[in-house]
């Protein structure tokens, strides 16, 4: 059985807005006694209160010469009618003549919380069967916690239990609409379905529990029946993948019982994607090519019952592509923004493609015209742009090497983003290896100082 509880957390609350308002600073420190944390008494006509350590008493307020210390609280000879104040499970009420006032001890099992005798705060301090309705505990109505049934699968014994909670045991269940599946009943003592069903299908119905008490609580709910075979009910060719793109599919099967179990029976996936126990396929492929394969799924059947079918996976070749944490389009090129250059430092950076047909090769390519053009127009002059010496692209990408000067650094407006960078400026292409090779070019920025926005 479930014991109430004060909550002390709401105690101490309570203690803190007592303690804490105007006129209540600490006075002085009291005598070093063991008490309760967060207790309070009267000594002579000071309050005091418990540490929380519990190992002294704490002097908080002096009610004066206008008030009389009661249990830990300072009660004002002078006071408004109906005022109501809690102290140590006693509740206090200015009267109406407004001189004095009136005490009445809560009843065993309550307390006296915010001006008021309660018995519970939340249903956690109710017994068992109980809710709290605002301050006391009172019955519960019944109430079907049943939300989803088992599926059963044809000929295969089943059994589900339908559940429910509060009001007053023992519960009686009714069938009230529908039809259970064929081979199944229902038991109205202890609402367990059992049987062997007969027919496959969804069979939805609407049952009743009714308590002691006469109280009742109904739900909907349905019974799926699965035929006795187990088959694969996804498509042969699976969706395309894209090499170096998220691919996520998830294989189905119908039929036998749940929950289902896959496995890869023969064949592979493409590289960087995986079979889950689940039947998902996911992963992101870093190989092209046509990848037949056969998974396998077993039911939940003793023993289980298991098919078997084959699949075709195809990952495509994605279009090849220079790219960069920061990058920015400029018409027919794109910008990208590489790491910082400092003088003396070691410099490593590695240039990005994805795509393509690997092995990818990169190489350092004069600035077309057509480009040259366009930027000399919005005021960037190419003429001087290349890899700075003392650094070395490397065919793989990596971009190596240190500088011990950088006053020769160019600063430059990017176009249309209207970003300035100062830095080292040099145009460079990557190509794959299919034959003829395709490629993509871009415009590399290695920046001196911090990029600035105007």
């Amino acid at each position: 059985m479930k014991t109430r509880r004060k909550p002390t957390f709401l105690l101490g609350l309570a203690l803190a807005l007592i303690f804490v308002l105007p006129g209540c600073d600490d006075l002085e420190t009291g005598n070093r006694e063991p008490c309760v944390p967060d207790s309070a008494r009267c000594s002579g006509n000071l309050v005091e209160r418990c540490l929380v350590s519990g190992n002294s008493w704490h002097v908080v307020k002096d009610c004066g010469d206008t008030a009389s210390c009661v249990e830990g609280i300072c009660l004002d000879d002078s006071c408004t009618p109906g005022t109501r104040l809690c102290a140590a499970d006693n509740l206090y009420e200015c009267a109406q003549s407004g001189t004095f006032w009136t005490r009445t001890v809560c009843a065993e099992g309550t307390w006296c919380l915010f001006g008021e005798c309660v018995e519970c705060v939340s249903d956690e301090g109710c017994p068992d069967g109980e809710v709290c309705d605002g301050t006391a505990c009172v019955p519960s109505a019944v109430r079907i916690t049943s939300v989803t049934l088992p599926e059963g699968v044809v000929g295969t014994p089943y059994e589900a239990e339908l559940t429910a909670e509060r009001g007053g045991a023992p519960y009686a269940w009714s069938l009230d609409a529908g039809t259970l599946p064929p081979g199944l009943a229902l038991a109205p003592e202890t609402g367990l379905i059992t049987g062997n069903p007969l027919q496959e299908g969804d069979y939805p119905f609407t049952v009743t529990v009714t308590d002691a008490v006469d109280a009742r609580d109904t739900r909907e709910l349905t019974i799926r029946i699965r035929g006795t075979g187990l088959d694969l009910v996804t498509s042969p060719n699976l969706p395309l993948a894209e090499e170096g793109l998220p691919y996520e599919v998830q294989l189905r099967a119908a039929g036998g019982l749940l929950p289902y179990g896959w496995m890869l029976h023969d064949g592979v996936l493409p590289e960087g994607l995986e079979l889950f126990a689940d039947g998902r396929i996911a992963g992101t492929p870093t190989e092209i090519g046509v990848f037949p394969f056969e998974a396998r799924v077993f039911d939940s059947l003793e023993p289980p019952q298991y098919a078997t079918g084959a699949f075709t996976i195809t990952v495509r070749m994605a279009p090849l592509e220079l790219y960069g944490e920061t990058e920015y389009n400029f018409y027919v090129t794109k910008i990208i923004v590489l790491d910082m250059i400092f003088p003396y430092f070691p410099y490593e950076e590695q240039l990005l493609a994805r795509g393509g047909l690997r092995p990818h090769l990169f190489q350092e390519r004069p600035v077309p015209s057509s480009l040259s053009t366009m930027l000399l127009v919005s005021g960037v002059d190419t003429s001087s742009w290349g890899v700075p010496d003392g650094l070395t692209l490397e065919p793989e990408g990596r971009l190596h090497g240190s500088r011990t000067d950088v006053s020769d650094a160019q600063t430059v407006t990017i176009p249309v983003s209207n970003i300035t960078v100062t830095g080292y400026f040099f145009y460079a292409r990557v190509s794959d290896s299919q034959f003829p090779p395709a490629f993509q070019e871009a415009v590399f920025v290695i920046p001196t100082v911090p990029l600035s926005e105007p």
